[in-house]
């Protein structure tokens, strides 16, 4: 289990990275105006990629991992998934509509606005959710990477002037639709395939509720920033937030496909074995922890010289937004676990979500109140702030249910 997860790190974390190393390139070949705009156009897509995906990656990714074994099972979950997708990219039509009326950003630049529509519907349709839960995530990952590459080879290639900004939005469109098809290829080579019906769409809704409120809820102080911030200042200075935000979070890109890889053990292990589970739970806290605390640490120390790097000349206002953003890595890698590891499989859903919506009221209400006052800066500050506050929140419900991450054992769960 460990070779496996540690491959599936490797490939995973190359998928993050595949994106980010289009950062520097872009950010002087666009300029700050149009590096801006597709910044913002980014931000939606990956908004609006929350309501296609729907949380699936883990509240499918959980039925599938205690499922194994049962075909007529496996066979449903399947189904029912395909069917809710089919009802999202509907919903998703409906957004991409009222959001190219309501913005003037996109009526004035429509193609950032239907490339970001399609990057959407491409991510969002991924069937990652079953590989994660049969646990046999490398092979779908790396097509996933090597889709990604070839779009970041296209990048280089194709985009040359500011005025193909879109075009970043329908290269890694195609890339994720290229390795989704293929990979639902698979899937369905190891599930025998039924009909989507209207219920099933239902019973899968219904049934992922939970995660896609977490979802939306997280993406509210976390990708939705850069929009949010779109909203009240001009393209260069979205530029300038989302350049430090980028940085901050690529940090974050090495940790998370740790975390997502010991998502389906976690679930499965809480089911059948929860002292062990807990025991894994405590070790992953202590090595993510330290793993973010450096990476701030580094981030923090280099942020000018980060900035000067990567974004290139008129991007010098980035540099404090990214020193503030370096508390990120420490904040998000610990609230990753105590959420993902401990309160979902532990079924904490409620305190979960209500957790989440707390620290995205925090985010919203104050960034707005701040960003009148201090520019991108007020948002850099708040989005700290709400991330402090979902781990203290977090770290005292479990505390109170018995479930100590830091005890030397917790002793509801020992039990």
């Amino acid at each position: 289990m460990l070779r496996n997860a540690g491959s599936l790190y490797g490939v995973q974390a190359a998928a993050y990275a595949a994106p980010l190393a289009t950062l520097p390139y872009l950010a002087r070949v666009l300029r700050p105006a149009s590096f801006g705009q597709l910044a913002f156009a980014q931000s939606f897509a990956a908004c609006a990629t929350l309501l296609v995906e729907y949380g699936f990656v883990y509240s499918a990714t959980r039925e599938v991992a205690v499922a194994r074994g049962d075909a007529a099972g496996m066979e449903r979950i399947a189904a029912s998934v395909l069917s809710a997708k089919m009802v999202l990219l509907a919903g998703l039509v409906l957004l991409v509509v009222g959001a190219g009326l309501g913005l003037q950003a996109f009526r004035q630049h429509a193609a950032y606005l239907w490339g970001a529509a399609l990057l959407a519907a491409a991510q969002g349709s991924s069937p990652m959710w079953y590989f994660q839960g049969v646990e046999r995530m490398s092979a779908a990952s790396l097509r996933d990477v090597l889709a990604r590459c070839t779009a970041v080879a296209a990048v280089f290639l194709l985009v040359r002037r500011p005025q193909q900004g879109p075009w970043v939005l329908y290269l890694f469109a195609a890339a994720a639709l290229a390795s989704g098809g293929y990979n639902y290829a698979v899937l369905y080579s190891q599930v025998r395939p039924r009909w989507p019906s209207w219920g099933g769409a239902r019973q899968a809704l219904w049934r992922g509720r939970g995660m896609f409120s977490f979802r939306l809820l997280a993406a509210l102080y976390t990708s939705a920033n850069i929009f949010f911030v779109g909203l009240f200042v001009p393209a260069p200075a979205v530029a300038e937030f989302a350049g430090a935000e980028k940085l901050a979070r690529a940090g974050l890109g090495l940790l998370s496909p740790a975390s997502q890889a010991l998502f389906p053990r976690m679930s499965h292990l809480m089911v059948r074995d929860r002292r062990r589970a807990l025991r894994a739970g405590r070790a992953s806290l202590a090595v993510l922890a330290l793993g973010g605390a450096i990476l701030g640490a580094l981030l923090a120390v280099t942020a000018p010289i980060a900035v000067r790097l990567v974004l290139g000349p008129g991007y010098g206002d980035a540099a404090p937004l990214l020193r503030v953003m370096a508390l990120l890595p420490p904040l998000v890698a610990v609230s990753n676990v105590l959420g993902l590891h401990w309160m979902v499989p532990l079924r904490m859903e409620r305190a979960f979500n209500a957790i989440i919506a707390a620290g995205a009221a925090v985010n919203l209400g104050l960034g707005a109140w701040l960003i009148v006052r201090l520019g991108p800066m007020g948002m850099a500050v708040a989005t700290v702030v709400a991330e402090a506050v979902v781990v203290s929140a977090m770290l005292a419900v479990l505390r109170r249910r018995g479930f100590d991450p830091f005890a030397g054992r917790a002793a509801a769960g020992a039990d």
